[in-house]
């Protein structure tokens, strides 16, 4: 959501769709102007990505440290394909943002919308997110693995409760009663080792 708000604040309010028009049919200093914002919008994002990863990188060196193991690193390859995929959602939520200015051709209303989006949308979200983790973490912790979760298997009830539901194909940790090579879920939800047969 902060990423929305940059992109909000870089191009919002100075570009409403009138000034945008007159941008692109007037001299190229404008545009030039324009795509100078735009990149240093792109700059201020690869600032956060490396601060995302800075503070990763210190929190687990601090793990490792308190629990005495090895850091496990990252390959290079892992490394840049993740900075990547982080530059490139917030860039997205940027987009958006910008986005939302032009088209409501001022800051007011885009900022608005992104944070009724980060208060009521992710807050309901990461809400019923946390109650499947907690249901799974309580079946995890009696020795059932779930094998199937899905939308279809998550019952909500009440303005806010959640549940876990279909437990058919569930699998008790300590038992094999599901032989190697059998599939057993919906193979579009089902995690690489279950699609492959290996658990």
């Amino acid at each position: 959501v902060l990423a929305l708000m940059l992109g909000v604040l870089a191009i919002g309010s100075d570009y409403g769709w009138d000034t945008l028009k007159t941008l692109f049919v007037q001299r190229p200093g404008r545009v030039r102007v324009l795509g100078a914002k735009v990149a240093a919008l792109a700059l201020v994002l690869v600032l956060f990505v490396v601060a995302s990863f800075l503070s990763g990188a210190v929190a687990s060196v601090l793990v490792a440290g308190a629990e005495d193991t090895a850091v496990l690193w990252p390959s290079a390859g892992q490394l840049v394909g993740g900075f990547a995929t982080g530059w490139f959602i917030l860039a997205t939520w940027a987009t958006l943002g910008v986005l939302l200015a032009v088209l409501s051709r001022g800051t007011s209303l885009a900022i608005g919308l992104g944070i009724v989006y980060a208060l009521i949308v992710e807050g309901l979200l990461s809400a019923l997110a946390s109650q499947v983790a907690a249901a799974l973490d309580y079946a995890h912790g009696r020795g059932v693995i779930h094998r199937d979760i899905k939308p279809s298997n998550l019952m909500l009830y009440g303005d806010d409760k959640l549940k876990v539901a279909d437990f058919g194909i569930a699998k008790l940790v300590d038992t094999d009663m599901t032989q190697s090579g059998t599939l057993l879920g919906t193979p579009s939800y089902m995690s690489p080792e279950q699609a492959m047969g290996d658990k």
